[in-house]
């Protein structure tokens, strides 16, 4: 593949992008290490955005072109720690102008999170049933453990 030909791949896949504000990449630092990053601005003429790499000072925020091969899908070039795989990221940054997803989204999860707890309501009650039979279990072993003494 000569220098054209992926001068020109490159600039077709910046046109395919679609960036917006508040979204995570995974951006390569200046020293050539890859951080979560979240983007704060989108150029007016859509080719390049202002990445603020998280947890770091805002003095090494960069513009940096749509079609940089620095620029990767969120999570596919860095990794949760082996010692917390269950935690899930967090946003760092304030993004005043990233769009408003507004309470609609409650609408729509809802009746989700209502079935969710419908079924796993028996699943509760027998849990409580168990519960309450080991309590009943330590309180025997106890006043027997007393009659013993």
């Amino acid at each position: 593949m000569t220098m054209d030909d992926m001068a020109t791949r490159s600039a077709d896949m910046a046109e395919r992008c679609n960036f917006f504000v508040g979204q995570w990449l995974d951006v390569k630092d200046t020293v050539n290490q890859w951080l979560e990053a979240t983007v704060m601005e989108v150029s007016a003429d859509r080719k390049t955005v202002l990445i603020h790499y998280n947890g770091w000072p805002t003095r090494w925020d960069e513009w940096i072109l749509f079609s940089s091969p620095r620029i990767a899908p969120f999570r596919s070039r860095t990794v949760h720690s082996v010692h917390s795989p269950f935690i899930s990221p967090s946003p760092v940054s304030l993004v005043p102008n990233a769009p408003f997803t507004g309470e609609e989204d409650v609408r729509i999860v809802l009746p989700e999170v209502n079935l969710m707890l419908q079924r796993i309501a028996p699943l509760l009650g027998q849990l409580q049933v168990l519960c309450e039979d080991q309590l009943e279990l330590e309180a025997w072993e106890q006043e027997e453990g007393e009659e013993k003494e």
